[in-house]
């Protein structure tokens, strides 16, 4: 099937227009070859956020329908999830092996028969996993109940090239992700290590004149830490003499106000005061 026949089939005018659910699951499903060249240029644009959507749409669906006790085929389609999700980067090698693993996907997904299903009567029968899985949603639906063997479909090797993608590309998402700046041209991660510009990127933003807003360590305590916080304005929030947070106790509080301490509490700030681990 070419390009033209396959888009005929979806019922789309141009690539452009594969965008939707349905468009992805006839694909997986569809009961005719369809070659890796005529995958690639119909998937070629579609935006990697958009293939990854339908892709988690479809896998999601899927694994909904596999009995309970399918437990190493249900691991296995995780898998395949992963490996392809690893392939959708907006890049021209990535997508020709994604079309690549899509087309061994297919094989192993609608044409191998290696699932074994035995009906009521203890009849067996091969089918491919997409009909297995097709006659277990029917089943719970009401129609005729099967056992469903699957240890014939496992034997399904990852591509090694392909799982490279899908374990580098979330890597990828958190380095960019932690850039303490899109437009940062440094090519540094500002949140965990040093640079050559000099300047150590941790904790409190400033701009220095390497051009580039770093995050630097907090200031060590030395002879000029008081300095430091008189500029900083810290003098209005801790009281010298009294180390209270200011609002209820403060020099500054109007004579009347100061007159109201009593004796007992007079008493229990000047023992505040003589106790050093309080201050």
């Amino acid at each position: 099937m070419n390009l033209k026949e396959l888009l005929e089939h979806l019922e789309l005018e141009t690539v452009s227009e594969f965008r939707y659910f349905e468009n992805l699951a006839e694909v997986m499903e569809l009961e005719e070859e369809i070659e890796p060249e005529t995958l690639y240029l119909l998937l070629r644009d579609v935006p990697q956020d958009i293939l990854s959507e339908l892709l988690d749409d479809y896998f999601e669906d899927t694994l909904k329908g596999i009995p309970d006790d399918a437990t190493d085929l249900y691991t296995l389609m995780t898998t395949q999830h992963q490996c392809f999700l690893g392939l959708t980067a907006d890049d021209d090698d990535a997508r020709r092996v994604f079309a690549d693993e899509l087309y061994r996907f297919r094989v192993w997904y609608i044409f191998d028969r290696m699932a074994s299903l035995t009906d009521e009567d203890g009849a067996t029968f091969p089918a491919s996993v997409s009909e297995a899985l097709a006659l277990y949603r029917v089943e719970k639906m009401g129609g005729d109940r099967f056992q469903y063997d699957y240890s014939g479909c496992l034997d399904y090797p990852i591509d090694e090239y392909a799982m490279t993608f899908a374990v580098d590309m979330p890597r990828m998402d958190a380095y960019e992700d932690d850039c303490c700046d899109d437009d940062c041209g440094c090519g540094h991660d500002h949140h965990d290590h040093d640079c050559d510009c000099g300047h150590d990127h941790h904790h409190h933003h400033h701009d220095c004149d390497c051009g580039h807003d770093h995050v630097h360590a907090p200031v060590e305590d030395d002879d000029d830490s008081e300095d430091i916080l008189d500029e900083r304005g810290w003098d209005t929030l801790i009281h010298k003499s009294l180390p209270v947070i200011d609002g209820e106790f403060s020099d500054d509080l109007p004579e009347e106000e100061a007159a109201e301490l009593t004796e007992e509490d007079r008493a229990i700030l000047e023992e505040l005061l003589k106790d050093k681990d309080f201050i």
